[in-house]
């Protein structure tokens, strides 16, 4: 699992633009371990955290409109 957590972590440092640096700069070894435990790998958790995030990012603009 420690590889995967830090596959993850190097995949949040190479992609920290697509996220706003969220991953990178909030999340600790946990929050890591957690994602990757509920979906196996850290391609998989990778894949949920940016569907989380364009969510969030939707139904904030969805707000904002009003």
């Amino acid at each position: 699992m420690n590889a995967q957590i830090e596959k993850l972590k190097a995949m949040a440092l190479e992609r920290y633009e697509i996220d706003g640096g969220e991953m990178f700069e909030t999340f600790g070894d946990d929050d890591y371990a957690e994602l990757i435990a509920e979906h196996k790998t850290a391609a998989r958790a990778w894949k949920w955290h940016l569907r989380i995030t364009e969510a969030r990012r939707e139904a904030g603009g969805y707000y904002e409109s009003f």
